[in-house]
């Protein structure tokens, strides 16, 4: 954990208005503004903002959830607006530690195609019926061997 608060304060970028210094996260984030969830570029993150990237319109004053990974749901308020980027202010300060865990998270987002590839297993599985043929053979192999050399030793 001490690691984490290392690099969070080593790429922390400071600019005066703010009480805490800006983290860059760069991953993404969900926006639930109402409708559909979205997904969108959260940028940096302080404890009590953040700036996302979106393609979708969002007006000033929006009340949104985000879902940030390493922390879970936030609400937020648009403040401001840039040409797609917006700025977030919380509806209360992150807990100490939430930007550290949302930059420790290791969170990796894999094209559908590679993630439904990570859940087929690697070996075909057997049926119940052949593994416990297959277990009976084992078991009974030696025994099998073991009275075919009694029955050669007694004649």
């Amino acid at each position: 954990m001490a690691t984490a608060q290392f690099v969070a304060s080593e790429f922390a970028t400071w600019d005066g208005r703010r009480r805490d210094a800006r983290v860059p996260i760069g991953r993404v984030a969900i926006v639930r503004d109402g409708g559909e969830p979205v997904e969108v570029r959260l940028l940096d993150l302080t404890r009590d903002g953040c700036r996302i990237e979106s393609d979708q319109l969002l007006g000033e004053g929006s009340v949104l959830r985000l879902g940030i990974a390493g922390i879970g749901p936030v609400d937020a308020i648009v403040r401001w607006s840039g040409e797609d980027s917006y700025g977030c202010e919380f509806t209360l300060p992150l807990p100490d530690g939430a930007v550290t865990a949302a930059v420790a998270c290791n969170v990796a987002s894999l094209p559908i195609e590679r993630a439904i590839e990570l859940r087929r297993p690697a070996v075909a599985k057997w049926s119940r019926p052949a593994r416990f043929a297959l277990i009976g053979a084992i078991m009974l192999g030696p025994w099998v061997a073991i009275g075919a050399l009694a029955l050669v030793a007694l004649r």
